[in-house]
């Protein structure tokens, strides 16, 4: 039997700053990056993948060095216009 593998989805603006991270528990690397592109594509902005420790559902973020950054991932569609 297969351990999943905790990730986090972090979205970025397209002033760099970032936000709302989705927690995602799969079974393989690739699946986390078929559901990042999902996000990207959904908020039509790059999102970063990051594999995690576990799944985190609180509020405090990871310490330095425990999410391993994985890729980036640009969306297919064009980027949300700017309000």
């Amino acid at each position: 039997m297969r351990t999943k593998q905790a990730y986090e989805v972090e979205g970025i603006r397209s002033d760099e700053t970032t936000f709302t991270v989705e927690v995602l528990d799969c079974s393989s690397e690739d699946e986390a990056k078929g559901l990042a592109q999902h996000y990207a594509d959904l908020w039509r902005c790059t999102v970063k993948l990051y594999r995690a420790p576990f799944v985190n559902t609180g509020s405090d973020p990871w310490a330095a060095g425990q999410m391993h950054f994985i890729c980036r991932i640009e969306p297919t569609s064009p980027p949300a216009p700017s309000a």
